[in-house]
């Protein structure tokens, strides 16, 4: 009959444990409440004190994160005065630029001591973002597909329905010869209307299709510059005065195209929708949010602005218009936010105090994964 676990000699269950530790791929540390290394046994992933120097210093002695350190002090006193097991996830960025992700388990050992648990969890991590990315696209896909449908049903088959329309009545007598050239004028209005939507929409899709298109590092002071010479002549006319300050973030990292189509909406937006009664001023600037982990820009103008009260739920949708009066086809925001969410990133307007609008461009960071 095999001996219980509880009989095994001291000596051989000694040897049991520290075989089961040696084959655990975590790191284990033990740990008092204010950071001191009281012990250490390595596993797999990286550690910012050498092994062998570790015990009998501290945490704050370490070369990670100060706050990761400070992250690890609150997980450790957690788990020592709610003697119960506290969890922590964090990231560490390495100097290759890599973001690695660690998953940290604490739980009391004696009065104010911790052992902890970590272990490496970058994989998981990037796999779960990966996942949450495709379930984005797909949830944009059938946004789109629902947007599209609405297009063909409204914008297509309205002219069409027009035009068939218009013909059966002439082939039923209704309309007389000599209202022949009239029925003719109307037909070719609405295939024009046809035709100008068929295109709009060969747009979109085009622009779907540049998501292959590789990212890159894009200097906005020189791809902006680029941007205000396509509008240089429209610039003049109006008097314009536009300014830009891209220090906070002086490239971005991400599709050229995109980055082209976005700018030269926003700046032809800002052009044509200018208040008559000012001059025209336009403001650009970059900035970087740590917090949300983007990057990006906002153009600001004091043109007529947009109502957001009155249209808040229509301001991104296609074939919106909000200045009858002034020519366009309400596909611009569409374009641009469709764009945007194809690279995870976002637009949002706001009213400016003194008159006219500004619209914030953000995408992630190039070392956020997505």
């Amino acid at each position: 009959m095999a001996k219980k676990h509880n009989n095994i000699p001291a000596n051989i269950h000694l040897q049991h444990l520290t075989a089961l530790l040696k084959a655990v791929p975590d790191l284990i540390f033990i740990m008092d409440r204010e950071g001191k290394y009281l012990d250490f046994r390595g596993g797999k992933g990286a550690v910012f004190i050498p092994q062998n120097n570790m015990v009998g210093t501290y945490i704050q002695d370490s070369n990670l994160p100060k706050n990761v350190v400070e992250q690890v002090i609150s997980h450790i006193q957690k788990a020592i005065d709610y003697d119960e097991i506290n969890v922590l996830q964090y990231n560490i960025t390495f100097e290759d630029g890599s973001i690695h992700y660690y998953e940290s388990r604490a739980s009391k050992y004696e009065e104010n001591i911790a052992l902890r648990i970590v272990r490496e969890i970058t994989e998981e991590i990037l796999a779960q973002k990966k996942m949450q990315k495709l379930n984005e696209d797909i949830i944009l896909q059938n946004q789109s597909l629902i947007q599209y449908n609405h297009i063909v049903s409204h914008y297509l088959r309205g002219p069409v329905a027009t035009i068939l329309g218009i013909l059966n009545l002439f082939e039923m007598g209704f309309f007389s010869e000599a209202e022949r050239d009239n029925l003719i004028d109307a037909i070719k209005k609405q295939a024009t209307k046809l035709e100008n939507t068929i295109k709009d929409l060969n747009d979109i899709l085009s622009n779907n299709q540049l998501i292959q298109e590789t990212k890159t590092e894009l200097d906005i002071t020189q791809e902006f510059l680029l941007t205000m010479g396509l509008f240089q002549e429209k610039i003049n006319t109006s008097g314009a005065k536009i300014t830009f300050n891209f220090y906070n973030a002086p490239s971005i990292y991400t599709i050229k195209s995109f980055m082209q189509s976005i700018l030269e909406n926003l700046l032809s937006n800002a052009l044509k929708f200018r208040n008559p009664t000012k001059k025209l001023q336009i403001h650009v600037e970059s900035f970087v949010n740590k917090n949300t982990q983007t990057i990006g820009f906002f153009m600001k103008d004091n043109g007529l602005g947009i109502d957001l009260q009155k249209y808040k739920d229509d301001i991104f949708n296609l074939y919106k218009r909000f200045h009858p009066h002034i020519e366009g086809k309400g596909i611009s925001l569409y374009l641009i936010k469709t764009l945007l969410e194809m690279i995870g990133g976002a637009i949002y307007v706001e009213n400016v105090e003194s008159g006219g609008a500004m619209f914030v461009i953000s995408i992630p960071d190039k070392s956020v994964v997505i």
